[in-house]
């Protein structure tokens, strides 16, 4: 009998200038273990760039693309996943792109046993209430930086090494590197507002 399909979903803000040890152990876990990957970044659409998300999701998008060139892209499918303000209407718009990601790849809508959602520490799986809930899939990583303290090394990095010697640097990279650096030496900003009554 055959395997049946199956499709690893990753969901992500992926908000750093090289995906950490932890990003891509996940990935590869899926690429390795699941017939098809699915990637989605998270995204803040028509917000402005912040600390905790100052890279925009196409950047981000193009750099995992080009982390893993040598998988095809109908291995590998990369797209984005708009932020909501409720976790229930979130959760529905992940099951919508699932399902038809699933669909796109197999011809038919998926049954819950054909699709793990892998996800690792602050994660969005504690908020995910849809239909592939109990299709989770914890990932233990090595003990390795989290993506904010990565952010906040960086940050640090820059001011203390005017050169950059030693850290790595690429158009993409170095790119996504002075938007974390811009966005989180940022001062407080007030957005004046008026009450009309």
């Amino acid at each position: 009998m055959a395997k049946p399909p199956k499709l690893g979903v990753i969901v992500g803000r992926f908000q750093t200038p090289e995906l950490t040890q932890a990003h891509r152990a996940l990935i590869d876990l899926s690429l390795n273990n699941d017939s098809h990957t699915l990637v989605l970044v998270g995204n803040r659409p028509g917000m402005a760039p912040t600390k905790r998300n100052p890279i925009s999701a196409e950047s981000r998008m193009n750099h995992i693309r080009g982390t893993f060139p040598s998988i095809p892209n109908t291995k590998l499918i990369i797209g984005i996943m708009d932020d909501h303000p409720s976790d229930v209407d979130w959760s529905d718009g992940l099951d919508i792109i699932i399902r038809d990601e699933f669909r796109n790849i197999y011809g038919y809508y998926p049954l819950s046993e054909e699709v793990t959602l892998r996800f690792g520490r602050d994660s969005f799986f504690p908020h995910y209430s849809g239909r592939f809930r109990y299709r989770g899939e914890l990932f233990q990583a090595e003990n390795g930086p989290s993506a904010t303290d990565v952010r906040k090394k960086l940050i640090k990095d820059i001011d203390t090494q005017p050169y950059l010697d030693g850290l790595p640097w690429d158009l993409n990279v170095g790119f996504m590197m002075g938007a974390v650096y811009t966005t989180g030496k940022q001062f407080p900003t007030a957005y004046p507002v008026v009450d009309m009554i």
